[in-house]
């Protein structure tokens, strides 16, 4: 116990001189053989699990901001903004860094694709069901395996596959087992796809531990550039007197929307991902399906018909057959 207490209060110290395995380490990159050796029980599947609660309360939080007069861009922008105090507080940090420039421009540039991404997603939740959008987000997992096997060479073992073609199968359950989408619905559509691909691209970077920076380096470029893209395609067009009038209770929901759905689940979520595979990472994130369609039931009054029941046995099937333990 006298390491632990050492390795907390002076890391570096116990780095070099005492823990030589962990040299290269910091507390923000401890793995889980690290946390064995040191005797530190981390549930990073649950922890994984809770973000994932959490994400998918967005909608949730979105529609009544978007009724209020926000559009998709004013909106996303609203749950990022205050991730970019956290950019601007590792700047400094980061500028006596420059060999952490590079990879610091890569998760950079996903949070700028994110805040186009979920800007065009609040857009589409105006014409689709939550419970569908949700769905469509959800094809996500079959994007990572993809993505880790083309750019790492990470060949999916059965298990991976299979439980992420039960995830899209799922999603394309909800999506088209009733009638087809009109015109509308189709393009509602289409602005839903690049979420789940552009998250893809983050699990994947995030789970390999791309450019071995801090997760609050990580959270601070993704929001820095999530911010570079939303404020000049946002702030022109930002109406100051609606703003000023909102009332009360409108700015209450946007800053639980903020703190619940992004900078406290993402800060977590990229601590704990690295800890897991991509597979299982976008296996238990796929858990978002069953409470969104449950949120789009409970808030807005939603359809929860044979359907959407089919879709959630399938998610909780994939999650199931990914999590086993090998015999």
């Amino acid at each position: 116990m006298n390491y632990i207490h050492i390795f907390w209060e002076n890391y570096e110290f116990v780095l070099r001189d005492h823990v030589p395995y962990l040299e290269t380490m910091t507390l923000n990159t401890l793995t889980v053989d690290t946390a064995a050796r040191l005797r530190v029980p981390v549930p990073f599947s649950l922890i994984i699990v809770f973000c994932v609660v959490c994400f998918a309360m967005v909608p949730i939080f979105a529609r009544p901001l978007m009724e209020a007069g926000f559009s998709g861009d004013e909106t996303a922008l609203l749950r990022f903004l205050p991730g970019l105090l956290v950019f601007l507080w590792c700047l400094k940090r980061l500028y006596l860094q420059p060999y952490k420039w590079a990879a610091m421009a890569v998760f950079a540039g996903c949070g700028a694709g994110i805040g186009g991404a979920w800007a065009l997603y609040f857009e589409a939740l105006q014409v689709i069901p939550v419970a569908v959008a949700g769905t469509l987000y959800m094809s996500y997992p079959l994007f990572v395996t993809l993505f880790a096997w083309v750019g790492y060479r990470a060949r999916p073992g059965s298990p991976a596959v299979l439980s992420a073609i039960m995830v899209l199968a799922g999603a394309g359950t909800m999506t088209f087992g009733g009638p087809l989408p009109d015109s509308d619905g189709w393009a509602a559509i289409l602005m839903v796809l690049p979420a789940p691909i552009v998250f893809a691209v983050m699990v994947v970077l995030i789970s390999r531990d791309y450019g071995r920076l801090s997760f609050i380096e990580k959270f601070a470029a993704t929001n820095g550039g999530t911010m570079l893209f939303l404020l000049p395609t946002t702030l022109p067009g930002l109406d100051v007197s609606m703003v000023l009038a909102l009332d009360p209770s409108i700015i209450a929901v946007a800053l639980l929307f903020s703190i619940s759905t992004a900078v406290v689940p993402q800060l977590l979520f990229t601590w704990a991902a690295p800890k897991l595979s991509e597979s299982r990472v976008a296996t238990l994130g796929a858990l978002e399906l069953p409470i969104m369609v449950l949120a789009g039931w409970i808030f807005f009054y939603e359809v929860l018909g044979l359907k959407e029941m089919i879709a959630v046995a399938l998610i909780f099937g994939a999650v199931g057959l990914v999590s086993r333990k090998k015999r």
